[in-house]
């Protein structure tokens, strides 16, 4: 049995999320599908779903985070504003940050159990 650590990073408002592993996870999945249908599509989550999730964040930020594409599948499609791409690698680079301080000091503190384990 190997053991490890994990962490969660949310940005919240008034104990309500704002930005997390699932919105940033549907961000990157628009970037690459090209709009939010197919990307719900693909993480096996509603459409309904994805757009509650977005509204949610945009009604909290305060700005866009998506712009409706034409041309894209069906017609339509959508891409990330320059905000919303700004808000997924500042979340990035802070989730690589946050990781490897946790594991710093993970490998700190457990290091008997992990060499029990190894």
């Amino acid at each position: 049995m190997r053991i490890s650590v994990r962490s969660k990073i949310w940005l919240i408002t008034e104990d309500r999320i704002v930005f997390g592993h699932g919105r940033a996870a549907l961000l990157k999945k628009i970037k690459e599908e090209g709009s939010l249908s197919a990307a719900a599509k693909k993480l096996k989550i509603s459409y309904r779903h994805a757009w509650g999730y977005l509204q949610a964040s945009e009604e909290r930020l305060g700005f866009k985070l998506l712009s409706t594409a034409v041309g894209g599948p069906g017609g339509g499609g959508a891409v990330l504003t320059p905000k919303a791409e700004k808000l997924l690698k500042r979340y990035q680079d802070l989730l690589d940050w946050a990781n490897q301080e946790v594991n710093k000091k993970f490998d700190e503190l457990f290091a008997d159990l992990k060499e029990k384990n190894a």
